[in-house]
């Protein structure tokens, strides 16, 4: 069995204007510091094995500050990264407000692609090839992962059964901790978008 640990990165000033950012090189601001210290401060005594990361800037500086106090170097894989939303990036979500696409992109998943990007069954099979190959390599070894939303949300879908266009009922906040215990092809969900201070561990 596998624990995995899932970690949204922390805020930055894109999140905070309500921008896109899908693979845009943004850098967590001073709240998302604070947001993934406190986690990593929860997590000092977790036995993590391996920390892997989404390669985007965001992602990258939050597993820094989480796998210091485990003196553990992030190891990235894009199977992790943001859903691909090229057309989109640095746009404010309200200017989008009204386009079709951004409700069927969840409504239809195997059908609807974003503005040179990605539908999310596609997102869902990338994220879960990277769990299912963790699986393997990870036996009875706790790992963390620090990604994005909607990796998350799929992966946490498919694990427990859920129809895919219900991962947007799930809420994904910054720093927080979605822990899952896996083997192949089946899951047990412990937390759920836990903050720092709600999350404990044996």
């Amino acid at each position: 069995m596998l624990t995995l640990a899932l970690i949204r990165h922390g805020e930055t000033d894109w999140n905070r204007e309500g921008r896109v950012m899908g693979w845009a090189p943004v850098p967590i601001n001073a709240a998302g510091r604070a947001q993934v210290a406190q986690l990593a401060e929860r997590l000092k005594a977790a036995p993590i094995h391996t920390i892997y990361t989404s390669p985007l800037t965001r992602t990258t500086e939050s597993a820094i500050l989480l796998a210091a106090p485990h003196n553990l170097s992030p190891i990235p894989d894009e199977r992790w990264i943001e859903t691909k939303i090229t057309g989109w990036e640095g746009k404010l979500w309200k200017e989008l407000e009204g386009q079709p696409i951004r409700e069927q992109y969840y409504a239809k998943p195997t059908a609807a692609r974003l503005p040179d990007g990605e539908m999310l069954i596609e997102v869902q099979q990338r994220a879960v090839a990277a769990a299912e190959a963790l699986v393997k390599q990870h036996v009875n070894q706790f790992v963390a992962v620090v990604s994005h939303a909607d990796p998350i949300r799929a992966v946490v879908s498919y694990y427990l059964g859920l129809e895919l266009p219900a991962s947007r009922t799930i809420r994904i906040d910054h720093g927080t901790l979605t822990l899952l215990e896996l083997e192949h092809g089946a899951g047990t969900l412990r937390l759920l978008n836990a903050p720092p201070e709600m999350v404990r561990l044996p």
